[in-house]
């Protein structure tokens, strides 16, 4: 006769054990430690005490790995706004060199125009000197006038050289009234001319010329320069030479050198002879 099976049968787990065996897949290492505190869906002595206990740790960790996910991101943030700030001042400091650099390129221009420009207002000098300087590309065509004769003939040679003489001038009263004529549509951006001759410098009175060292011996080398530009078809007349009485030589020959910082240069070797009055 078969014996009775006494395995009691299996109990289902009440809806307090399902809700609790839930709550411990949420709660770190709580299932691994679940036998010593309940068996066989029972509490064991002083279970719910250790259930408060892993759950206190439970959150005690959360807290923990929440609060270094915070400090974490903040030292990110922290971070990434320093870089830009070091990044925005770095770019402000070049802004301010490259500003300060074309302040330096600016200065010579303002001076130039307070110069140049004494009758405008102050406000509109630079514009001018601007506007001037954009005809700079544009070539303008000059020419040497020396006592009411144009058309003089250009040299190529080197002062001293009698083969280049073309220009024979005679002065009747001793002076040489020098004029650069602008013949083009555009001014002459700083016009300046040379005068050099194989005399000493007492031989000639020049006001308003400034003398300039000779690369040729024994040679007497002056220049002016013009404050403004010479206007188109203008003729910009420059403060006449004269010859001084104690120069008893009948004639001399002088080299004229005519420029223009958008105009092409110009050489002139003339003979002048000296009249008796």
């Amino acid at each position: 006769m078969a014996e009775p099976d006494d395995k009691p049968p299996e109990q289902k787990p009440t809806p307090n054990a399902e809700s609790i065996d839930e709550a411990l897949w949420e709660i770190p290492f709580a299932r691994s430690v679940k036998p010593f505190f309940i068996q066989e869906g029972k509490a064991v002595k002083n279970g719910w005490v250790a259930i408060i206990i892993v759950v206190s740790i439970a959150v005690w960790q959360t807290h923990h790995w929440t609060s270094s996910g915070i400090d974490t991101e903040k030292s990110n943030i922290t971070n990434y706004f320093i870089g830009q700030i070091s990044e925005l001042k770095g770019q402000l400091s070049d802004a301010k060199q490259e500003r300060d650099k074309y302040q330096l390129m600016v200065v010579p221009f303002q001076a130039a125009a307070l110069k140049i420009y004494t009758n405008e207002p102050l406000e509109g000098r630079l514009d001018l000197l601007a506007g001037e300087l954009g005809e700079m590309s544009k070539q303008a065509q000059i020419e040497l006038w020396i006592n009411g004769t144009t058309n003089l003939i250009l040299t190529d040679g080197e002062p001293g050289d009698a083969l280049v003489v073309s220009n024979f001038i005679t002065l009747a009263d001793r002076k040489i009234r020098i004029g650069i004529l602008n013949k083009s549509k555009y001014p002459a951006i700083h016009a300046n001319i040379d005068f050099l001759v194989p005399l000493g410098p007492t031989n000639f009175s020049l006001p308003g010329w400034d003398s300039q060292p000779a690369e040729t011996p024994r040679y007497s080398n002056w220049r002016y320069d013009s404050e403004h530009s010479v206007p188109r078809n203008c003729v910009w007349n420059i403060s006449t030479i004269e010859v001084n009485t104690n120069y008893s030589g009948n004639f001399f020959q002088g080299a004229f050198t005519i420029s223009a910082d958008n105009a092409e240069t110009k050489q002139y070797y003339i003979s002048f002879t000296v009249g008796t009055n």
